[in-house]
C-alpha cells in the first residue's frame, strides 16, 4: 500500500512538473539566453555560432519576403540539408544562385527556421556569411 501511494505521488508530481515546465530551453551551452526574436517561423539567436558543417549552398526557392531557401551542395559539404538565408543579409536572391563562404569568410548560424514543406514541419538553420572574426 505504501509503494502504491509513493507511485501515485510520483505520477502527480511528474505531471505537474511537465505541465508547468517551460516549453523550450532558451539557453545555449554557456547558460546565456539565445532566443531574441521569434517571427514568421524564424527564431533568432542572441549569439551567432560558427556553422562548420557546410560552406556552399544553392538557392532552390526565394520566398515572398525575399529570404532564400537553399540546399547544401553534397559534393562540397558534410551537411546535406537545407538552410535559410535572410534577404537583409545578402539578397536579393534568385533560384539556382550559388551562395558560398569565400576566403576570410565563415558561415554563422544566427537562428533556426521552422518551415512547412509537403505538409511536414521541418527545422533548419538560418545562416549568414560573415567576415571571420572572433565571433563563435
Amino acid at each position: 500500500m505504501k509503494n502504491l501511494f509513493i507511485f501515485i505521488c510520483g505520477v502527480i508530481v511528474g505531471s505537474l512538473l511537465t505541465h508547468f515546465a517551460p516549453d523550450k530551453q532558451d539557453a545555449n551551452a554557456d547558460g546565456q539566453d539565445t532566443v531574441v526574436v521569434e517571427q514568421d517561423g524564424i527564431t533568432m539567436f542572441e549569439h551567432p555560432q560558427k556553422f562548420t558543417h557546410a560552406c556552399s549552398f544553392t538557392v532552390r526557392e526565394v520566398l515572398k519576403n525575399g529570404n532564400a531557401l537553399a540546399w547544401s551542395n553534397p559534393l562540397k559539404n558534410e551537411y546535406t540539408g537545407k538552410a535559410l538565408f535572410l534577404a537583409e543579409d545578402g539578397g536579393p536572391y534568385y533560384n539556382d544562385q550559388l551562395i558560398e563562404a569565400g576566403n576570410g569568410e565563415t558561415m554563422l548560424q544566427i537562428g533556426t527556421y521552422k518551415g512547412e514543406e509537403f505538409y511536414d514541419r521541418e527545422t533548419f538553420p538560418v545562416l549568414r556569411i560573415s567576415k571571420e572574426t572572433s565571433e563563435r
